[in-house]
């Protein structure tokens, strides 16, 4: 069982996208597709932690490019360590990082005890 408990982690990064009403905040959109909760540790920026992250929540919507954030009912924001993440298909998970130049995002949380590490590079737009 810790075989595959391991080898099908549960958190997905579906994408990730900038923030409309912050030019250096970056929303990284995540789901739990397993069967229990995950609780998120901490969030790691180019290998550096990082503590002004948060959980933003929607239970309405999937998030977009190029959203506000700011001043919206329909989403509830959460300090990362504050709330789990469900398996539910209607709940809406997003990461929003404010940092100027993300190269890697890495994500340690906890799934059945057992913790997990999430590592991905996120690709820069190039220079004309």
């Amino acid at each position: 069982m810790i075989i595959y408990i391991k080898s099908q982690p549960p958190l997905a990064v579906h994408q990730y996208m900038a923030v409309k009403d912050s030019p250096t905040a970056t929303l990284i959109e995540i789901e739990n597709t397993g069967v229990r909760n995950i609780t998120l540790q901490q969030v790691l920026v180019n290998d550096q932690r990082v503590d002004t992250g948060k959980l933003i929540v929607s239970k309405e919507a999937p998030f977009v490019a190029g959203m506000t954030i700011t001043g919206r009912e329909d989403l509830s924001i959460y300090n990362i360590r504050q709330i789990d993440i469900v398996p539910d298909s209607t709940t809406y998970y997003a990461l929003k990082i404010d940092h100027s130049s993300i190269q890697t995002i890495t994500i340690q949380y906890h799934y059945l005890k057992f913790p997990f590490t999430f590592k991905m590079k996120l690709q820069t737009k190039k220079e004309a």
